[in-house]
C-alpha cells in the first residue's frame, strides 16, 4: 500500500463563544469551529503515521449534511479554556510533535494568557520526545519539532446575560453515525 492511501488528513479548527453559561459559550464556540453538530468523544495524544495536519482552514458542511450528520460521534483532541472575569482572557491550544513517516503526539492545555499555554504545550511535548528517543531515536521529529495552534478571547460582555466567554481548538480525526456504522476519515470539506 503507498503512502497516499493511508494518509490521514487532521484538521486543526477553532473557535469562541460567549453565553450566560459554560454550555452554551463552549456551543457557541463549537459553532464558530463548524462542529457544533457533533457528539464529541476526545482521543488522548497519539498522531497515527502518514497523517497531515491542516491548520486555520474552516469546515465547510452542506447543510442538508449537517442534518444528517447531527449527533454523529467526532473523534478528536480538543482544549477548551474559559473565562468569567470580565477583561481577562481564556486561552485554549494544542501542540504536536509529528514525523510523517512515523507518526507523533499532541498535547492540549488551557490558561489565561499566551505565554502560559505556550510555555506548557513546549514542556510537554520536549518530555514526550525525550520519553520516546528509545523508539524512535535522536531527533526524531526534527531539529525544531514543536508546533502549535492557540485560540484565545478576550472577554468583554456586551449585556447582563453574557457570563462567560470560551475558547476551543480541536483536532479532528474522524467522525462516525452515532448508531455504528462506517467511520469517515479524509471526508472533510473546506472554506476557501
Amino acid at each position: 500500500m503507498n503512502r497516499k492511501n493511508k494518509e490521514l488528513i487532521i484538521p486543526i479548527v477553532s473557535g469562541t463563544g460567549i453565553g450566560y453559561g459554560h454550555k452554551d459559550a463552549f456551543h457557541h464556540a463549537l459553532m464558530e469551529a463548524g462542529i457544533a453538530t457533533f457528539n464529541h468523544v476526545c482521543y488522548s495524544s497519539v498522531i497515527p503515521p502518514y497523517s497531515t495536519l491542516l491548520l486555520d482552514r474552516k469546515l465547510e458542511i452542506d447543510p442538508d449534511k449537517l442534518r444528517e450528520l447531527h449527533g454523529h460521534r467526532m473523534f478528536s483532541v480538543m482544549a477548551c479554556a474559559t473565562t468569567t472575569i470580565p477583561g481577562t482572557e481564556a486561552v485554549a491550544g494544542i501542540g504536536w510533535v509529528n514525523n510523517p513517516e512515523t507518526g507523533g503526539y499532541f498535547v492540549e492545555y488551557h490558561g489565561h494568557s499566551e505565554e502560559e499555554v505556550e510555555d506548557l504545550i513546549r514542556v510537554s511535548l520536549g518530555e514526550l520526545v525525550k520519553m520516546h528517543k528509545d523508539i524512535y531515536g535522536n531527533e526524531p521529529f526534527g531539529d525544531d519539532p514543536v508546533k502549535f495552534k492557540l485560540e484565545k478571547i478576550l472577554f468583554e460582555p456586551k449585556s447582563e446575560r453574557d457570563k462567560i466567554g470560551c475558547a476551543l481548538v480541536a483536532a479532528l480525526f474522524s467522525y462516525q453515525d452515532a448508531r455504528g456504522g462506517e467511520e469517515y476519515t479524509n471526508a472533510w470539506q473546506f472554506k476557501d
